[in-house]
């Protein structure tokens, strides 16, 4: 990907309509094509050996890496034919101290939503892949590699370094953060339908929107889609751990 500073942002109302149907076109395209290439190993493999009830989890991983492969390769097609900057450099020390900061303001933030959403009574619902690694916890630990290494990479890839990279060259940087944000927690609602507790998806996609918030505050300030790649692996890494615990009964 390039990786010089990007350009001032273009205002106008033309910039921006384009910057928004791009950002549409590219964003619905992805996830389709995302989503055919989980299905069809989910497919691929049910149809070779259909699973037990302990490896569904580790079926739905699986799925994971052809999906995130698309985000990653849609990323870097697209800023290099378009020539956006996605500037990818070894963190400075200022940039390690802004990853430990994130990471721990994002488990809080997280956190301190879900408190607030039990003590208002409103429920959140659980993701839909709860149930699959409450009968296999291993997969659990299985995911906080991923998070790190495949996951956080492909989705700050995509989500800030092309999405909010380039709604900044038309509404700049502050917006630009808050419509990425509105963008990555929309697309998680998918994990957290629930047609009985619809008010209950608030709680995690309100989570999930703060923490993005904080990704892509991080990738403004340092210029280092590094930065928020691992604040994001980290906040992933904290949570399926925690998970664990949580289900084997430790905590």
């Amino acid at each position: 990907m390039p990786s010089t500073p990007s350009s001032s942002p273009r205002r106008g109302v033309w910039p921006a309509v384009v910057a928004v149907v791009v950002v549409s076109v590219l964003l619905a395209v992805t996830l389709v094509v995302a989503a055919a290439a989980g299905a069809v190993v989910v497919l691929s493999v049910v149809a070779a050996e259909p699973p037990g009830e302990r490896s569904i989890a580790l079926v739905l991983l699986a799925a994971v890496i052809p999906t995130e492969a698309v985000y990653l390769a849609v990323s870097v097609a697209y800023a290099h034919i378009r020539e956006l900057p996605v500037p990818v450099r070894v963190p400075t020390r200022r940039d390690a101290a802004l990853v430990l900061a994130g990471s721990v303001v994002t488990v809080v933030a997280a956190t301190a939503i879900f408190a607030v959403g039990n003590a208002a009574g409103v429920s959140p619902v659980s993701s839909a892949f709860d149930p699959a690694t409450e009968a296999d916890p291993s997969a659990l630990l299985l995911l906080a590699p991923l998070s790190i290494l495949v996951v956080a990479p492909a989705e700050e890839a995509f989500f800030r370094g092309v999405l909010q990279g380039r709604l900044r060259r038309a509404f700049g940087p502050a917006a630009s953060v808050g419509v990425a944000s509105v963008l990555f927690a929309g697309v998680h609602v998918f994990n957290f339908v629930s047609f009985d507790r619809p008010v209950g998806v608030i709680v995690p996609l309100g989570a999930i929107f703060v923490v993005s918030l904080v990704l892509g505050g991080v990738y403004e300030t340092t210029d280092n889609l590094a930065v928020p790649v691992a604040v994001h692996g980290a906040y992933n890494a904290t949570l399926a751990v925690v998970s664990y615990l949580s289900v084997v009964g430790v905590v």
